[in-house]
């Protein structure tokens, strides 16, 4: 390289690190993020979307009204109202969102943070020297805070995030960049964010699931009666009433291993589920409340998972299971949530399954389920019309 040839690239650097010193003062930075992610609560009420209930859960009506919105994008919906930037995709307890602070302050804090690390963050598959695509999903990882390795190895050794990007790419075409990060959160939650383009899926969330499937586990010892409950796929190798006496290290090695198949699944219903807020973005696709896009982003992820066949039924199945578990330790429904209850969500998952597949499933036939074959079918075909123009051919 030549002398003119290293001048020329350390501008280039110098200029990197001056749009990074304007954007984390303020200089030019978007507004505060929108943030839409997948929080927990659990009651009773039932799934609604922007048009009529879907019957047994599945969600027949759209992912929006189905068609885009005007000129200015999405229904405008007032700050307080979608002040979401503070909710989490962990399946704990929520924190309030009804008004501005901390939340939100750590919120814009964040969204500078997230700018400056998609300036030299390596590709998931390369180093920093190589420019990202220009437009689809383009996955990233982020250097994981030492609490977060488990979250951080599991995704790297089983190319979670590189799996659903590709999958998402070979689905639909996007006319830009939606970086899908995968990062240190410090509890603040997995979620889209619109200012940034970015899909942000959270170490630590990982974990929090880690430890409700470990707790949930059949072979742990404080799990409850009812931990394998109706619908819930079986934990793969477990052992039958009569197999010989193990070790506590192997029966704690089985439960691990296990455990990480469990939440690897997890992981693919949350990105596709993120995957939707932002296809909803891309389209301009209008919702009468937060509830309704949280809905649909809920149904895209079933479609996502219900292409695949079997093995995206046991997938969803799993998460179904873990809606169940953070229902179960935590039953007070949050009232400013706008997710569905866990409990909601876990059944409508078991309906579309069901719905989908239903020769495949007898064990979910259940007369409250009777409706779900006819119900799953409008649910998948709104979001396939919603992304016509996007998907290909």
């Amino acid at each position: 390289m030549t002398l003119r040839q290293i001048g020329a690239a350390a501008a280039i650097a110098v200029g990197r690190r001056t749009a990074l010193h304007h954007l984390a003062v303020g200089v030019g930075a978007p507004p505060a993020a929108v943030r839409t992610g997948k929080d927990v609560a659990a009651g009773p009420a039932p799934e609604r979307s922007a048009a009529t209930p879907a019957a047994g859960g599945a969600g027949a009506a759209s992912p929006a009204t189905a068609t885009p919105a005007t000129a200015g994008g999405r229904a405008p919906t007032p700050p307080a109202a979608r002040s979401a930037s503070g909710t989490s995709n962990s399946r704990t307890p929520s924190r309030p969102t009804s008004a501005p602070g901390p939340d939100r302050m750590m919120r814009r804090r964040m969204t500078a943070a997230v700018a400056a690390s998609l300036l030299c963050l390596a590709p998931a598959t390369a180093g920093c020297t190589k420019e990202p695509p220009a437009s689809g999903f383009v996955p990233r990882l982020g250097t994981p805070a030492a609490a977060d390795r488990y979250g951080a190895r599991l995704l790297e050794q089983r190319r979670l995030v590189q799996k659903a990007a590709e999958d998402l790419n070979a689905y639909v075409v996007l006319p830009y960049r939606v970086t899908v990060l995968a990062r240190s959160c410090a509890g603040e939650g997995t979620g889209y964010d619109p200012a940034t383009r970015t899909i942000e899926l959270c170490y630590d969330d990982l974990a929090q699931d880690r430890d409700l499937f470990t707790r949930g586990h059949p072979l742990a010892p404080d799990a409850p009666p009812d931990a394998s409950p109706g619908g819930a796929p079986e934990a793969p190798g477990a052992p039958s009433a009569g197999s010989a006496a193990r070790t506590g290290d192997e029966v704690a090695d089985q439960i691990a291993d296990q455990v990480a198949d469990q939440v690897a699944e997890v992981v693919r219903e949350t990105l596709y589920h993120e995957a939707g807020h932002a296809l909803a973005e891309v389209r301009h696709l209008r919702f009468d409340d937060d509830r309704a896009e949280e809905d649909a982003a809920d149904r895209f992820a079933r479609l996502m998972l219900l292409r695949e066949g079997p093995e995206g039924e046991h997938a969803l199945l799993t998460a179904a299971r873990a809606y169940d578990l953070a229902a179960a330790a935590d039953p007070a429904p949050d009232p400013t949530d706008e997710h569905a209850p866990d409990a909601v969500r876990a059944e409508s998952h078991r309906c579309a399954v069901y719905g989908a597949a239903p020769a495949r499933h007898p064990d979910l036939a259940t007369p409250s389920r009777a409706t779900c074959p006819t119900a799953w079918p409008p649910a998948r075909d709104t979001w396939t019309h919603a992304l016509d123009p996007l998907l290909r051919r």
